[in-house]
């Protein structure tokens, strides 16, 4: 079985906030940071494209993507 997970954190509109809120929002903690001053990332082994972390950022930088699929293969 493969997932597909359309969600993305824009470059361009993130402002690598001390507080990530979308990350906070994620209750699988998707969203990592290797540093508190690098840009997140959507870990799509974890991520299971609920989409709460989207109303979660103030800027609006993580939004769904139609045109990339980050397909992941699910080990049941």
């Amino acid at each position: 079985m493969v997932r597909e997970i359309k969600i993305k954190i824009q470059t361009e509109t993130c402002q690598i906030c001390h507080r990530c809120l979308a990350a906070e929002s994620c209750k699988v903690r998707a969203i990592m940071r290797i540093d508190f001053d690098d840009l997140p990332y959507i870990d799509v082994e974890r991520c299971y494209d609920c989409r709460f972390c989207i109303p979660a950022c103030p800027f609006g930088a993580v939004r769904t993507v139609g045109d990339i699929r980050l397909s992941v293969n699910a080990v049941s």
